[in-house]
């Protein structure tokens, strides 16, 4: 099975995780925030583990799929970090991943993934969104291993 561009953002997130779990030698501020982000994400790990590539996989077998629940617990993870975070540096690369994330997800809701299904290939607004995505994830995984 090819992995699409679009189950990379899992990958992505799981090294947010990893690399805020890694974060405990550096400075407290940068460490309590990425300490505050890594549990949060974490939870969205598991939601994208299973919930998300389930659903598009459904969507690309042409079932209609309600992506707004399907990321829900993903928004409401993000949006708490983004409550519980108040170091400057961690913070602003947090806001630059939620507002890569709900640009991503409004592509993902007009995407019409049993298209993907036919030809392997993301509509190109999306795959550039997916992109921003990794590199504002990879923004905070280079703040909180620094």
């Amino acid at each position: 099975m090819t992995v699409l561009p679009i189950t990379r953002i899992g990958s992505v997130l799981a090294a947010i995780t990893l690399a805020s779990s890694l974060a405990a030698c550096s400075s407290q501020s940068v460490d309590q925030a990425c300490l505050q982000t890594n549990v949060l994400l974490s939870q969205v790990n598991v939601t994208l583990g299973h919930d998300f590539n389930d659903a598009v996989q459904r969507g690309m077998a042409g079932e209609q799929v309600d992506f707004d629940e399907v990321l829900a617990p993903i928004d409401e993870a993000i949006d708490q970090a983004q409550s519980d975070v108040s170091n400057t540096e961690v913070k602003d690369a947090l806001n630059g991943f939620a507002d890569a994330f709900e640009t991503f997800s409004t592509d993902l809701k007009n995407q019409d993934l049993s298209a993907l299904a036919q030809d392997g290939e993301l509509d190109d607004s999306l795959n550039g969104q997916t992109d921003g995505l990794i590199a504002a994830g990879d923004q905070i995984t280079d703040i909180c291993t620094q």
